[in-house]
């Protein structure tokens, strides 16, 4: 899967500016709620589907 473009980011412009400040210092993980999302999607780290079991294996291999 490919970088997002800046018109995949619009979102940012409309995203809370305390959301921004927490993800900025990193109180906020942006990498685990963008993986706990892949995984109620279904989808691989590559953005493939999977189904949400093997999703979940690969998001979280440790547990």
């Amino acid at each position: 899967m490919s970088s997002p473009s800046d018109a995949d980011l619009w979102f940012l412009k409309a995203t809370a500016a305390t959301v921004l400040v927490a993800a900025a210092n990193g109180t906020l993980d942006l990498n685990r709620l963008a993986r706990d999302e892949l995984i109620r999607r279904g989808l691989d780290p590559e953005g493939e589907w999977v189904g949400p079991s093997r999703a979940r294996e690969l998001h979280n291999p440790n547990h």
